[in-house]
């Protein structure tokens, strides 16, 4: 495992560093702030004892909710932040929620939010990026005739039970169980996806005009 270092020599603009060099960064910082997560000592009694307001030595840490340009832009020094506290919480997603877990976009999570780009989710919404911005925005949606309901929740919707969904989640699940860490996953809300799905002007209105089909679709989510 390589060590990063900044010289004079090295692009000072690490937004222009190559997609490679960037995937590298990502994937270094992910592989020690998990090592050092692991490492460190059991903290069930830690959390119960904050969440219950009974005297916790320190308040529990969930840091790790950087986004790539920090990880790349900051490499070791982030890094050195995180092993010396490392998260107290183990998150676990089997896949980017960004992206999804079968879809025509091959794009990396560091991809999508380092460069100027394009893709669409497994649930059919369109997300666009640009250098310098912030995050990645929608610009388009997939329902956005609720004339194509059926249509939609039987081509494109996607299926919770397909097997494989959830099977990179294991592996790292028993990882933090094992080293006596609370573990808890992120998929979004089913208000997030409403809005993701139907555009979020026509989701507001629809609560109020669509009743019936926003019952189906929000049914559908929940299911």
């Amino acid at each position: 495992m390589g060590i990063i270092t900044t010289s004079p020599a090295e692009n000072a603009d690490w937004r222009k560093y190559p997609l490679a060099e960037m995937e590298r960064r990502t994937a270094r910082f992910e592989e020690a702030v998990w090592a050092a997560q692991i490492a460190a000592p059991p903290n069930h009694a830690l959390l119960k004892q904050a969440v219950k307001r009974q005297g916790a030595a320190r308040p529990p840490v969930w840091l790790r909710r950087v986004t790539p340009d920090l990880v790349i832009r900051y490499g070791d020094a982030l890094i050195d932040l995180y092993k010396e506290f490392p998260d107290d919480l183990g998150r676990v997603s089997p896949y980017d929620l960004m992206v999804g877990f079968k879809t025509e976009s091959k794009i990396t999570p560091t991809e999508a939010m380092m460069l100027d780009s394009e893709w669409i989710s497994e649930w059919g919404v369109g997300w666009k990026h640009i250098v310098g911005g912030v995050g990645a925005t929608e610009i388009s949606n997939p329902l956005t005739d609720w004339a194509k309901l059926d249509e939609y929740l039987a081509t494109t919707f996607p299926d919770a039970d397909e097997p494989g969904r959830l099977s990179a989640a294991a592996a790292p699940t028993a990882a933090l169980h094992g080293a006596g860490k609370y573990v808890f996953g992120l998929f979004g809300s089913a208000f997030f996806h409403v809005f993701s799905i139907r555009g979020f002007e026509n989701a507001l209105m629809d609560f109020h005009l669509e009743e019936a089909n926003m019952r189906r679709l929000i049914d559908a989510l929940q299911d």
